[in-house]
């Protein structure tokens, strides 16, 4: 189904910025962030790292803080592998606004 209306990409439990694998982007590593998932190509959507020299610059990331351990542990139980396969037509991957909409159906605005 095609989408009319431009998805959500902010939500009022988190915040998060995305790197695009740009110079341009960088500035979003000095964010205070929880966790960071690989968002874009053929990754291990499992990972959640803490630490941004874990993040490698030349793949994609969606950078996640949770307004508290409660959010932060719905995040974190989110399947990232399974949104990034429903999200893709040829190349799994998914953007904020997917990730606002999952976050959404499960848990409420």
């Amino acid at each position: 189904m095609r989408q009319y209306k431009p998805l959500p990409i902010q939500h009022q439990d988190f915040q998060m910025w995305q790197y695009n694998n740009t110079r341009e982007a960088l500035k979003v590593f000095q964010n205070p962030f929880d966790f960071a998932v690989p968002c874009q190509g053929w990754q291990d959507y499992s990972r959640r790292e803490t630490d941004e020299r874990q993040c490698e610059r030349n793949k994609q990331w969606i950078l996640l803080k949770a307004k508290n351990s409660t959010v932060l542990s719905r995040l974190m139980a989110l399947n990232y592998e399974r949104l990034a396969q429903e999200c893709a037509t040829a190349v799994p991957g998914f953007r904020k606004g997917d990730l606002v909409k999952v976050y959404t159906e499960h848990y409420g605005k």
